[in-house]
């Protein structure tokens, strides 16, 4: 009997930064699954669901979503990889988001990154044909708003035509709370054909501006548009995202450490969706 699991309010999150909830909503076909404790960032997203079965990417790890709101506000995808079921042809949809409390505020930027690769059961030949597709939204309001158009993804013959490395950016003018959100669709021609998202390889939507960006005349509101300049609005130096590299590193939580006998990573806590 599957049981439906509540996401509950973070207590310690809370105590350090008011107004902060772990509203982290996660759900895999049709599956919802929510952090096992009031304090954690991350929901363990290991195990077998309808046509696909989701593993670490490599011993020691856990396949994990997680949030966070350090530096920058963020849902990202670690530490997985996606390992075809059958039958094959089946679409596997991954759907998370997290609503943040008002932070960065001011001229700020949105961005969808995803890094990983398709590979066969055996690691010979190409997965031709298998597909991806990632959606990624900014919402304030309860407006949402593509960050940028899906991107389409297919296996062609050639092996580099396996690789991912996607990122897109869509700036912003932010005041209040804000929702990032993350639809991952995935069609294996094969079962045993695998979607792999290395170490801090990740699927990310996070805020924040670099030296790049501020300097990039070419990613900016509407042509039509002039964002208000005002005292307060920018972001601080401090405030300023990392690079691309520090920031997956500082991207997750860090794992607990696991026992020899820890086995494979647990199956992932299963409930069914509300209407």
């Amino acid at each position: 009997m599957l049981v439906n699991k509540s996401l509950s309010a973070s207590l310690i999150l809370l105590f350090f930064l008011p107004g902060a909830s772990s509203a982290l909503v996660v759900d895999i076909q049709g599956v919802r699954l929510a952090p096992k404790a009031p304090a954690e960032m991350c929901v363990d997203i290991g195990g077998d669901y309808r046509g696909v079965r989701i593993e670490a990417d490599r011993p020691g790890q856990v396949p994990r979503i997680c949030y966070n709101f350090v530096r920058q506000n963020s849902v990202s995808i670690a530490n997985a990889t996606f390992v075809a079921k059958p039958p094959a042809k089946q679409e596997v949809v991954i759907k998370f988001e997290h609503e943040f409390p008002p932070g960065i505020n001011g001229k700020i930027m949105a961005r969808a990154k995803l890094q990983g690769f398709f590979a066969t059961g055996s690691g010979v030949g190409v997965p031709t044909g298998d597909k991806l597709r990632l959606e990624a939204f900014f919402s304030q309001g309860g407006s949402d708003d593509a960050i940028a158009t899906p991107l389409e993804f297919v296996v062609g013959d050639q092996m580099d035509s396996a690789l991912l490395d996607y990122s897109v950016k869509k700036q912003y003018l932010a005041a209040g709370s804000r929702t990032l959100k993350g639809v991952l669709k995935i069609e294996f021609t094969e079962a045993g054909h695998k979607l792999a998202f290395p170490e801090r390889c990740v699927v990310s939507l996070d805020t924040g501006s670099t030296l790049e960006d501020k300097l990039d005349t070419f990613e900016v509101l509407d042509e039509d548009d002039e964002a208000p300049e005002s005292p307060g609005t920018g972001l601080s130096k401090a405030d300023a995202a990392p690079t691309a590299s520090d920031e997956l590193e500082n991207e997750l939580p860090p794992l607990p450490e696991l026992k020899p006998d820890a086995g494979a990573a647990p199956t992932a806590p299963m409930g069914t969706l509300g209407d």
